[in-house]
């Protein structure tokens, strides 16, 4: 079992043979492309799909602008591939489903160093809101830019576009408070009533006392969370061959509780029947932002990432009644 594979084409490029060898795979990666039962058998998603999470953060837009009196309008900025490709989609079905006009289309536009013309199309764009599907140093120069020139649109996207070690330690940390809200799958660092969160807050500062808090914890954690419900589950039925570990991953009757860390979830071999439709809303707290050493942990100051919860677990009317059917997106060859 690989219990962290790195990114979406890595993920892709071994699902099929992850299945004909019965090697359950965990990706580091939200491609809309793992719950599809013909595709990613043995790949164990976890939480929502990057298209998904475009759907659900375009509509909370959406609301957030009107509410403050605005039109909604859309650009979509993003880069080529698997990740890309698959939250433009998302929020291209978001769009067409509540009739918010697109005025920039920039899927697969980043592809490379030079973003000087599509930060011109996103200032002249007249949108009210941006979706970006990037790594955080483009959006970084993206957004960065843009507000510099006067655009005044307000900016989310699909986890890992914003990086808070990135956006609120650099010289735009005030802008992204003001103008971006991170989306994302978990509770942040140290939120407090979960269950979870007490139990790996105690074990990380007891354990790692030399590493700054962080929210990235919460995503290993939850992969442990599943790794070891399942390796529980093959032992309590006495088969812990490659072939069953997948059959009990499979099962209709298997689920993983992530103790509120994040919605919980199962894997049975139906698309829309696996997709967890919810994913998280965070305000950008450039004030907050304390990325403390955990030595220096006390529940009265526990430090902060920045990114306070405003939406857990959320569902937008498209994504919560939509047929995916599969994919949004085809695996790059």
């Amino acid at each position: 079992m690989i219990t962290e594979n790195t990114g979406s084409p890595i993920t892709s490029a071994i699902a099929e043979q992850a299945a004909e060898d019965n090697v359950l795979v965990i990706p580091l990666s939200w491609a809309s492309l793992w719950p599809d039962p013909e595709f990613g058998a043995a790949v164990l998603e976890k939480q929502t799909t990057y298209c998904a999470e475009s759907m659900n953060g375009v509509e909370w837009l959406k609301g957030f602008v009107e509410g403050e009196g605005k039109e909604a309008s859309l650009a979509i900025i993003g880069r080529p591939g698997e990740y890309g490709e698959d939250g433009s989609a998302g929020a291209k079905i978001a769009a067409e489903e509540l009739g918010i006009p697109s005025v920039y289309d920039g899927t697969g536009a980043v592809a490379g160093d030079d973003r000087t013309a599509i930060i011109s199309e996103v200032v002249n764009s007249g949108a009210t809101i941006v979706w970006t599907t990037l790594t955080p140093g483009e959006l970084l120069d993206v957004f960065g830019n843009s507000v510099s020139q006067g655009f005044e649109g307000i900016w989310s996207g699909n986890q890992p576009s914003f990086s808070y070690p990135v956006m609120l330690g650099s010289d735009f940390a005030e802008q992204f408070d003001q103008y971006y809200y991170a989306s994302g799958y978990q509770a942040s660092w140290a939120t407090p009533g979960i269950p979870g969160m007490e139990t790996l807050v105690a074990e990380m500062t007891t354990r790692r006392p030399d590493l700054n808090i962080s929210d990235v914890f919460v995503t290993g954690w939850i992969e442990g969370i599943m790794t070891e419900t399942l390796i529980r589950t093959a032992i309590d039925q006495g088969d812990l061959t490659r072939a069953n570990v997948v059959a009990v991953s499979q099962s209709p009757d298997f689920s993983v509780d992530f103790q509120g860390l994040s919605a919980n979830q199962s894997w049975p071999q139906d698309y829309d029947e696996a997709l967890v439709r919810s994913n998280y809303i965070y305000d950008v707290d450039a004030a907050a932002f304390d990325l403390k050493p955990m030595s220096e942990y006390t529940p009265e100051s526990p430090g902060s990432s920045g990114l306070t919860v405003l939406e857990a677990d959320y569902v937008g009317s498209v994504t919560e009644g939509y047929e995916f059917g599969g994919p949004c997106i085809e695996p790059s060859s």
